[in-house]
């Protein structure tokens, strides 16, 4: 690798992190009886024999500090979420957000995925993550020039902005399938919020590839993929053709790029929309 409050604030959509509690539970060391809403000994007639045994209490009664985990939930405006700064767009995208996995597929999906790469280094205040992206370019299609040019229309220092991109390109399948182990370690490194496997069934398409293989290759980056917390993972796929059903095991959602004439149609779903080309480059 190199180098607005909503109204409905009240209401718990997601689930942070796990918190450790401690309870004590006390217990007869006779016969093993469990008192079940007990707070302390005192509570206890010591002198009175165990309800289960006989066994007196007073000698007996013994207690054990039990730790389990909670989930804490966490308010739907507190969960970090990136947008794309398209009015129409964002509106049917509201899940890009951390411990997600998307697909991006169309022949503009790369445009997506440059947009991404700098808007998540904006506050979140601003629509980011503020935070650094990760890609691993699968096709050669990073588009530097783009990336600039997004990175002057948010009043970024371009040169800034393209060292917090931290890509590494692939050259066969099995550099992608390494890059990728080395993600999980790279991400935590560097705190990354964003990763992006740009057009990465580009390489699969080989007919010299054993197909069993192929497939267990992108079951295995898939997998890796989906393992991946605390972080947004976007994959894009330039080639709707291409498109093996392996790739959506994880995907949580798949965004949908189809051109009309010098409009595209973006679909989530049900949800659709309709912008101009020139929209998702500037």
């Amino acid at each position: 690798f190199q180098a607005n409050a909503e109204s409905h604030d009240h209401i718990l959509s997601g689930i942070g992190p796990l918190i450790r509690m401690q309870e004590v539970q006390y217990f007869c060391s006779n016969c093993s009886t469990i008192f079940d809403n007990l707070s302390s000994s005192s509570q206890v007639l010591c002198a009175e024999p165990c309800p289960t045994c006989g066994a007196s209490l007073e000698q007996n009664l013994q207690k054990t500090v039990i730790s389990h985990q909670k989930p804490v939930f966490v308010r739907a405006s507190k969960i970090s979420k990136i947008t794309l700064g398209i009015e129409g767009l964002d509106a049917i995208l509201p899940f890009l957000s951390l411990n997600q996995m998307v697909a991006v597929v169309g022949t503009d999906s790369q445009k997506i995925v440059e947009r991404l790469c700098i808007r998540s280094q904006l506050s979140e205040r601003y629509g980011g993550f503020g935070s650094k992206a990760m890609v691993v370019d699968c096709g050669n299609s990073t588009d530097v020039y783009l990336c600039v040019s997004f990175a002057r229309k948010y009043g970024l220092d371009p040169g800034e902005s393209l060292s917090k991109i931290i890509t590494a390109r692939a050259f066969t399948i099995h550099q992608i399938t390494s890059l990728v182990d080395q993600l999980p370690k790279m991400v935590s490194e560097h705190n990354s919020k964003l990763v992006i496997l740009s057009d990465l069934l580009a390489m699969f398409s080989d007919p010299y590839l054993d197909q069993k293989e192929s497939k267990k290759i992108l079951s295995h980056i898939i997998s890796t993929l989906s393992g991946i917390t605390n972080c947004l993972v976007v994959i894009s796929i330039t080639d709707a053709s291409r498109i093996d059903p392996l790739i959506f095991k994880g995907i949580t959602k798949v965004i949908q790029i189809t051109r009309e004439s010098h409009q595209l149609q973006v679909q989530v779903g049900d949800a659709k929309q309709i912008i101009r080309e020139l929209d998702l480059v500037r």
